[in-house]
């Protein structure tokens, strides 16, 4: 995605934080006060750095995930998936899957990194199913990571490793 998609990521993101209020850390309030002109910021990709994958139907975006890639030196081997979604009326159609193939096969071309990391909520029993069927292990459990209106959901901490092929 780039930066001219600002508006339509901005759309799908505001459904996902109200949709799966227990599969993401930000809350839509706080998300609701970035501008267009923020989003579109972040959207715009760095040499070497993070990037976001976009998935279309016609002109409506309909799924998303991000690579965030820290920029400090002991940890830029590393990077992180973010802000999975794929909008209910298109779950089941195999959206999800290409869009993390999407992420894993553009983060081959990222100098130096050698790992993906991602935290999951295991109430998102098919994204747990996804990730591991992509070849992410998992490595820890959190129990009741994130609290939401009265709901504790626990995290599952998952690495994909780029050179274990």
């Amino acid at each position: 995605m780039t930066a001219d998609d600002a508006q339509a990521y901005q759309t799908l993101r505001k459904e996902m934080l109200v949709a799966e209020p227990l599969a993401f850390g930000q809350d839509s309030e706080t998300f609701a006060k970035k501008t267009v002109d923020e989003i579109r910021d972040q959207l715009t990709r760095k040499p070497n750095a993070g990037f976001t994958v976009g998935a279309w139907d016609g002109d409506e975006l309909v799924g998303t995930v991000a690579l965030y890639r820290p920029t400090e030196i002991k940890f830029c081997h590393g990077a992180f998936l973010v802000a999975m979604y794929v909008t209910k009326r298109v779950q089941g159609l195999g959206i999800g899957r290409r869009l993390v193939e999407a992420l894993l096969e553009e983060s081959k071309n990222l100098e130096g990194l050698e790992k993906i990391s991602l935290t999951v909520s295991t109430c998102q029993e098919s994204a747990v199913r996804l990730y591991v069927a992509c070849g992410f292990e998992q490595w820890g459990h959190e129990p009741r990571a994130l609290h939401h209106e009265g709901t504790y959901t626990d995290f599952a901490h998952m690495s994909y490793w780029l050179d274990k092929k």
